[in-house]
């Protein structure tokens, strides 16, 4: 944390020698810590504001993953809601014209992940749908195994009862075929599916 401070630092100072993409993935790396994703945050803003005229320091994939990283590991009940606005303005850029905001599975699963804690297991089944749905520009991209376990448990931590263990079967059954008629590759039922 300490280094990451100096980086930053420097960064702001305008030593850009360290790309804010390292910082970022190290902010990440803090698990819940408090003041991980406001620093992350406050580092992307900086990368989006100085990126008009230094295009090295614009946003990529890669840094909405790290701050979408930095969301789910942060103990806020806004994360859902927050990570839900990172994706749909990963959407209006790409759908703008810039490549390097273009969704990827693991952008998408950090959005479940994020959307896990609120409780409402439908929000995460309409990003699933979605992520089907969503084809501006060739942006559709296809779940993995990851993207159903995390649509299980943000049915089996909803404390739905009958409803969720009703849903979470349904889900799983369509896990099953897609394996069997081999729809999407490797997306087969593991160990972590069945528990949840």
């Amino acid at each position: 944390q300490h280094l990451t401070n100096i980086l930053l630092k420097q960064f702001y100072l305008g030593n850009y020698r360290i790309h804010p993409n390292i910082m970022l993935c190290g902010l990440a790396k803090f698990g819940p810590h408090p003041e991980a994703l406001r620093k992350a945050q406050q580092l992307f803003q900086k990368m989006m504001d100085l990126s008009r005229t230094r295009k090295e320091l614009k946003p990529t994939t890669i840094s909405y993953t790290h701050l979408l990283e930095c969301v789910v590991k942060a103990d806020t009940n806004q994360g859902g809601a927050l990570a839900e606005s990172i994706l749909n303005d990963m959407l209006q850029r790409y759908a703008s014209g810039d490549d390097d905001a273009k969704p990827t599975v693991t952008i998408y699963n950090h959005v479940i992940r994020a959307l896990v804690k609120t409780k409402q297991p439908k929000r995460t089944e309409e990003v699933l749908a979605r992520m089907y749905e969503e084809d501006t520009r060739g942006a559709r991209v296809y779940p993995n195994l990851q993207t159903f376990n995390n649509s299980l448990l943000a049915w089996a931590k909803s404390g739905l009862g009958e409803e969720a263990f009703r849903r979470c079967e349904q889900i799983l059954r369509r896990l099953e075929r897609i394996h069997e008629s081999r729809i999407l590759e490797n997306v087969k039922p593991d160990v972590v599916s069945y528990n949840t």
